[in-house]
């Protein structure tokens, strides 16, 4: 993937479980998502922030250990919000 398609992949991998970007579920939200870190991005920058260079963890290994952490099943057991609400009442 090009760094000027991302937008355009993590769409059509959002579309792919059935989200639009105006009302997400979080548990297909981040399966899309997931599934979006893991393309390829052309460029040795993009590689290198994927795959932990300079001492960083990988991405994957990143991703693993959010959903291990206890809140993750209370974060994705939420309903889809409209984005409007967020705008509506600003945290």
């Amino acid at each position: 993937m090009l760094v000027t398609n991302a937008e355009q992949t993590l769409l059509v991998f959002l579309e792919d479980e059935g989200q639009e970007p105006g009302g997400l579920e979080p548990s297909r939200t981040w399966r899309a998502f997931r599934r979006f870190m893991n393309v390829p991005v052309a460029g040795v920058e993009e590689d290198a922030m994927r795959s932990g260079g300079d001492g960083e963890r990988p991405v994957s290994e990143v991703l693993d250990a959010i959903e291990r952490r206890p809140e993750w099943a209370v974060l994705a057991a939420h309903t889809p919000v409209e984005s409007a609400v967020y705008q509506d009442h600003a945290c």
